[in-house]
């Protein structure tokens, strides 16, 4: 952080991306559960 109360770009991009990361990696756990699922249903 830069000066009282601002916030500069880099600094909360990297928040930003550090709180995404999260809830990407669960995104794609769902997905990739979800595509195994639909592959069994598709070809028992």
């Amino acid at each position: 952080m830069t000066g009282l109360g601002t916030v500069s770009v880099a600094d909360l991009f990297h928040t930003l991306r550090n709180l995404g990361r999260p809830l990407g990696r669960n995104l794609v756990q769902q997905l990739a559960q979800l595509d195994k699922q639909a592959k069994h249903l598709l070809h028992p």
